[in-house]
């Protein structure tokens, strides 16, 4: 069924709803936002580390850098990303 989809998705160029783009059903994402900016908590509930990906660039409120692309993240690892609306 990945595979159905993911054709499908391409042929009607969708595009993610979110820009953090988990590896797993083992990470969760919950966004939360005000007026000018929303936030994504990123949370990985397994004890193998695991990767998302970025598909636009966002700042990483840990570090205070942005970054884009394949991003680590810990097994247990919370990482909070923000983007501005």
């Amino acid at each position: 069924m990945d595979a159905f989809y993911k054709r499908l998705a391409t042929s009607l160029a969708l595009k993610p709803a979110l820009p953090v783009i988990k590896a797993n059903a083992k990470v969760s994402i919950q966004v939360r936002e005000n007026a000018t900016t929303r936030y994504y908590f990123v949370i990985n509930f397994s004890h193998r580390p695991t990767t998302v990906t970025l598909e636009v660039p966002l700042r990483q409120i840990f570090e205070n850098q942005v970054v884009s692309g394949k991003q680590d993240l810990a097994s247990y690892g919370v990482q909070v990303y923000m983007m501005n609306k």
